[in-house]
């Protein structure tokens, strides 16, 4: 899936799009996604100079997103925005660029308007962050 199909399931745009690439939607279920950082990227500046670090809330965000890829599939034409409800994601190493982040998601529940996925952001096959998240229908 390229950048121009991703912008019609999600509603973010530059610079708070945190996925630049995924994979198919499997059994309307299951995705992968990533990223692909450099030093140029505006929050790097900032976090921190001279020693860049990818912040975690970013990284949670780029799950979000790839999990709202899912439910974008799943809803075709018809638009819908999701919100970023709950989280519990454990980070385990500090992402720096230049890096590509893949990001996993898994739907795993489904009640009311609200979804709930498993998790899991890798850069080189190494685990950076790993948990739930739970995203609201609006």
């Amino acid at each position: 899936m390229e950048i121009i199909q991703i912008k019609q399931l999600l509603p973010h745009r530059e610079p708070f799009l945190m996925v630049d690439s995924a994979g198919e939607v499997e059994d309307g279920r299951r995705i992968k996604a990533s990223l692909s950082i450099d030093e140029t990227m505006p929050f790097f500046a900032g976090h921190f100079p001279g020693d860049p670090i990818m912040p975690g809330v970013l990284i949670t965000e780029g799950l979000a997103q790839t999990s709202g890829i899912i439910l974008g599939a799943k809803r075709g034409k018809e638009k819908r925005i999701f919100y970023l409800a709950s989280s519990s994601i454990k980070f385990t190493r500090v992402v720096r660029p230049p890096a590509k982040i893949v990001f996993e998601a898994e739907l795993t529940r489904e009640f009311g308007g609200l979804f709930q996925f498993n998790v899991e952001a890798s850069v080189g096959f190494k685990t950076v962050a790993k948990g739930s998240l739970v995203l609201a229908e609006k």
